[in-house]
């Protein structure tokens, strides 16, 4: 089985919305405090000198996880750490769900994917409880337990872009279609019943961009949650039901909607985000100190960065490797301060080459010949170094 990894990295994007109608730091390099979460703006230019990925590993600790007739990952879309500490993938092909426990040993795999009304076509986003995984698909939400039985089908009155849960209930993103005719607030806070509870981000701009997004615009962040809409520049902080915006990457003259105002009835979106070259997509991975950045100039193109909050300083990552193949690097989480990515078990070797024998580490029961012969994703905490 060929992996295709590279398919889901640069097209998360997963289907159009017919469905529903110098050197690498930058110039300011003054040192703040970010405990409190101001909003700062990070210069960003996307023509400084890639550094090497390896060069910026202080330690990496890697684990391998178990193949077995059922347990082959055909590629990584999305992560959740479960409250037991397992373990839990979706696939964008064939939106399937593996559950591992945390030494990476198979439990379970399932997948529903299908035109029924009790399946979906593909997974938008997803999270667990102890029992159950719930997959959210256009208004649907469906539960199964890890096996894949079916537990219970919501069908929302609304069609967010994603939804997750928050608290007490749920937090959705609008992704800048309207809540009811007059409601244009981006992000919206429900019970557990479902009931909007408070309105957050009113949108002010026309960017309707006719695309259904599998990057999930909710991701953890200290006790709550951030929030980020693929094709906006400012990551938002969710905290007591209420958005606070901390941080806008700026790529100046080189973001594709500075100050444009875009409606999904515009013909000339789809063009010019596959002829402009300009940056038109990303996705961030909040932490305390770092924020690790994906960001795409093309349909098949994308770059990513790690970049410091406290110095603003930024470090472009050089993901090549030799014979013009890039690393299959595909970030998942934050965990603690190490960011967590899948790689395919080819590139291995190519990345332990760049290491000293004491940068990195094999989980307890992770062996080099085991992940040789593996098709499976692998798993990498990466501590970057100080820059």
């Amino acid at each position: 089985m060929k992996l295709k990894v590279k398919a889901v990295i640069t097209f998360v994007l997963v289907g159009l919305l017919a469905i529903s109608c110098s050197d690498n730091k930058s110039e300011n390099t003054t040192t703040v405090a970010v405990n409190d979460d101001q909003f700062r703006a990070y210069p960003i230019d996307v023509e400084n000198k890639p550094t090497a990925f390896t060069d910026l590993i202080e330690n990496v600790e890697i684990l391998a996880l178990e193949e077995t007739e059922e347990a082959k990952l055909s590629d990584i879309l999305s992560f959740e750490r479960g409250t037991d500490g397992k373990l839990h993938f979706s696939t964008a092909r064939k939106g399937e769900v593996f559950t591992y426990t945390k030494d990476g040993e198979f439990i379970s795999e399932f997948s529903h994917k299908g035109n029924d009304l009790n399946e979906y076509l593909f997974v938008q986003n997803f999270w667990t409880n102890s029992d159950s995984v719930t997959i959210y698909f256009n208004k649907r939400l469906l539960s199964y337990d890890f096996e894949g039985n079916g537990q219970s089908k919501r069908d929302l009155s609304f069609r967010p872009t994603h939804i997750y849960p928050y608290q007490d209930g749920y937090v959705v993103n609008m992704n800048f279609y309207p809540y009811q005719d007059s409601l244009f607030y981006n992000v919206l806070f429900l019970d557990k019943e479902f009931n909007v509870e408070a309105m957050a981000n009113p949108n002010t701009g026309l960017l309707r961009v006719p695309l259904l997004l599998s990057i999930n615009s909710f991701k953890r962040y200290k006790e709550d949650l951030t929030y980020h809409s693929i094709l906006n520049d400012t990551i938002f902080y969710l905290k007591d039901k209420k958005s606070k915006a901390i941080a806008q990457i700026d790529f100046g003259k080189d973001w594709l909607w500075g100050g444009k105002d875009v409606a999904m009835q515009d013909p000339s979106v789809m063009g010019r985000i596959h002829e402009e070259g300009s940056v038109w997509a990303m996705n961030p991975f909040v932490s305390n100190e770092l924020i690790y950045l994906t960001y795409y100039t093309a349909p098949g193109k994308y770059s990513q960065l790690v970049l410091n909050r406290r110095t603003r300083g930024y470090e472009i990552l050089d993901l090549n490797m030799e014979g013009g193949k890039q690393y299959s690097l595909y970030p998942l989480a934050w965990e603690d301060d190490r960011m967590l990515f899948s790689i395919l078990p080819q590139d291995i070797p190519h990345l332990l080459s760049g290491l000293g024998k004491k940068q990195y580490k094999l989980h307890e029961g992770t062996r080099l010949e085991e992940i040789e012969s593996s098709q499976n994703p692998v798993l990498l905490w990466v501590k970057f170094k100080d820059f």
